[in-house]
């Protein structure tokens, strides 16, 4: 499945404008870039940039990229991409076929971020649940998955959201819905844990 990544499927963008309030989705480049330098100064280690729109196109990947925005200034801010890395990993062991519709499955929290003087108000909720509140009803993504610190607080937020948060260097399964196909994962920092919530 193509996806376009300057303008969002129609369903789904529908759902984002009513659910957004005061969240600004960074559909352009000039916006994802404001919202990098969010991330950059939140000091978010070992997460790779945002993919430029250009970037989505090629690799035929939809991001998501919404702000919390407060008298102009960013106080949160999430990054949700389809995965294509792991995907391209899988087509060099020609596997191409099954992973692909594996990841037609799932989405990556990419980033997720909230300015220090400001959490403990909801908008890493609000953030989180704008994007699973995009893609739950509207296309065919039934897990979402990331990685996180060791954080306890990190934890707990993730865990309040309905996520697992497995164990320090435990390998992230994703199945295929009917469980007819597993492949286990590993990402980002071994230093980190893998997160997982089931949406469907």
């Amino acid at each position: 499945m193509a996806h376009n990544a300057v303008q969002l499927p129609f369903a789904i963008a529908g759902r984002l404008e009513n659910i957004m309030g005061q969240l600004l989705h960074a559909d352009t480049d000039a916006k994802r870039k404001e919202v990098q330098g969010f991330f950059d100064a939140m000091g978010l280690q070992g997460v790779p940039p945002i993919p430029t729109t250009e970037q989505d196109s090629e690799r035929e990947r939809l991001t998501v990229v919404l702000a919390y925005v407060e008298n102009e200034t960013i106080l949160g801010a999430i990054c949700a991409t389809t995965p294509n890395a792991e995907l391209d990993t899988a087509a060099a062991h020609g596997n191409s076929d099954v992973y692909s519709a594996l990841f037609e499955e799932v989405l990556l929290i990419h980033a997720l971020a909230v300015a220090p003087f400001s959490q403990g108000a909801g908008i890493g909720t609000s953030l989180l649940s704008a994007v699973e509140a995009a893609f739950i009803e509207d296309s065919s993504i039934r897990t979402v998955y990331g990685d996180t610190g060791q954080d306890p607080k990190v934890h707990d937020f993730y865990r309040r959201a309905g996520y697992e948060v497995l164990p320090l260097g435990e390998p992230l399964v994703l199945s295929l819905a009917g469980g007819s196909t597993s492949w286990e994962i590993s990402f980002g920092s071994p230093d980190w844990h893998h997160i997982r919530k089931d949406l469907r």
